[in-house]
């Protein structure tokens, strides 16, 4: 408000003109369709970038996969032959140690006819 000279308030009268009923109403609904605009806008980048970086973690689970697959099948063979020739040289080791600890002594203390039977007689 301004005060004049003459000490009374002066009134501006081009910000006191009176406004049509519908400027309030119309500048909320553009207020709402430009709010649901932005607002459906941001969905969708959200989305679009919720479905790239899914697409990325897909991608990156399969090589994963094929990795972690690859290694186990090289795991899986490591395995194999290492199980393998543990088998094979207990197997041996066994057979030597078999072999070595027979007592051919004791065996041909025994008379001819008994040997041949296949059976060990009783010791006393």
């Amino acid at each position: 408000m301004d005060v004049n000279l003459t000490g009374l308030v002066a009134t501006n009268t081009t910000l006191m003109q009176p406004q049509p009923w519908y400027n309030g109403p119309i500048i909320g609904v553009a207020g709402l369709i430009l709010g649901a605009f932005v607002a459906g806008g941001l969905t969708l980048l959200r989305d679009y970038l919720n479905r790239k970086e899914d697409r990325n973690d897909e991608r990156n689970r399969l090589i994963g996969q094929l990795i972690g697959q690859k290694g186990l099948v090289l795991q899986y063979y490591a395995f194999y032959f290492f199980t393998l020739t543990q088998r094979t040289y207990k197997m041996s080791h066994a057979m030597i140690k078999a072999i070595h600890a027979i007592d051919y002594k004791y065996i041909y203390s025994f008379p001819e006819s008994e040997r041949n039977k296949g059976s060990v007689p009783e010791l006393l």
